[in-house]
């Protein structure tokens, strides 16, 4: 349950400071908030993007704050935040290496 946990979140850091980087490869500005870096996520790579890290932020915020989960599989969920999160990490990596 922990590690389920930990792995949510670090899902979610991992979205989160590729959504910087493109911020920044992007616009030469850093974008350090959460919302701040989903709305340029979703502005620069498209709304799919924004959706992920909307969703994985969400999803971290429950597992870190909420101690009692019933309804939640946690690791199902962490084996999607994974995924969700590689496959985003992926799409900045693909977008970037297109506008240079």
């Amino acid at each position: 349950d922990p590690e389920c946990r930990q792995a949510i979140s670090r899902a979610y850091y991992a979205t989160h400071h590729a959504g910087r980087a493109v911020a920044y490869e992007m616009h030469r500005r850093d974008v350090t908030t959460h919302e701040g870096v989903i709305a340029e996520a979703g502005q620069i790579v498209g709304p799919g993007a924004s959706a992920v890290v909307r969703e994985l932020h969400r999803l971290r915020n429950q597992v870190e704050y909420e101690l009692y989960l019933p309804w939640l599989d946690l690791r199902a969920e962490a084996e999607a935040a994974l995924t969700r999160a590689g496959e985003f990490l992926s799409t900045c990596r693909v977008f970037v290496s297109k506008r240079r």
